[in-house]
């Protein structure tokens, strides 16, 4: 299994019209139609109480707690306005555009440390939109990417199973999913953390995950107390 190649999700494009969340929507409201985008929101803003991440000035799930993930919802495809708010704050955090292709499967995640008040520093808070596979792995295998989300934690390099999957991962950029086999993982993430150029081990732990399915592995800054990074997971399919 080679390297893959990895690039933050949430570029820039031109906004387009606005779309407004179908009237009504509540619950797991998803579709396959190649017509219909769904769209879920995850908050990864550790320690920035709840969060509001809104597409097209319509919130998807309104005010949510630290790691909660929503149902999927649907909209119509669109050059989507992405905005993220935290209750911890009265600041409206910088807009990121995605285009949100019909048929497609979209996580929005909040991520950043709340401490960052300075817009140019890494870690100030955004809004990430990334594309979900929803095929599902083959049998007895397992399909894995990794979202560096603790700025803190410098450039990260992701190990699995004791193969090196991805190296020098900034914050807000992903890896492109992988094939593993089996269901519980061993996974370990380094970085050069506090902006230091020697790699520190973070974490070091197995995972349980169910085979066939996809997953999204998010690292995360310690929360208020831990003094420790940890590893979330999302299961896209």
């Amino acid at each position: 299994m080679g390297f893959l190649s990895y690039a933050r999700s949430a570029a820039i494009v031109a906004a387009g019209a606005a779309a407004l969340l179908v009237a009504g929507c509540s619950g797991n409201n998803s579709s396959s139609s190649s017509g219909i985008v769904n769209v879920r929101t995850i908050d990864d803003v550790s320690n920035g109480g709840n969060a509001t991440i809104e597409v097209n000035n319509g919130s998807v799930a309104g005010s949510q707690t630290y790691f909660s993930i929503s149902s999927y919802h649907y909209l119509q495809p669109t050059n989507a306005t992405i905005t993220l708010q935290l209750s911890s704050n009265t600041l409206t955090y910088p807009t990121t555009y995605k285009q949100l292709s019909g048929g497609g499967y979209y996580s929005v995640y909040g991520i950043g440390n709340i401490g960052v008040t300075d817009s140019s520093i890494q870690g100030y808070p955004e809004a990430i939109a990334l594309q979900d596979d929803t095929s599902g792995a083959s049998p007895g295998k397992v399909l894995v990417r990794f979202l560096a989300a603790a700025p803190d934690a410098g450039l990260a390099t992701l190990t699995i199973n004791g193969t090196q999957i991805a190296s020098g991962i900034a914050f807000g950029n992903v890896t492109g999913y992988a094939s593993f086999s089996g269901a519980t993982p061993m996974v370990a993430v380094t970085g050069t953390s506090n902006g230091g150029s020697t790699a520190v081990s973070l974490v070091s732990k197995s995972i349980s995950l169910t085979a066939g399915h996809s997953y999204t592995f998010l690292m995360d800054e310690p929360t208020i107390g831990s003094g420790s990074y940890s590893i979330e997971v999302v299961q896209d399919h």
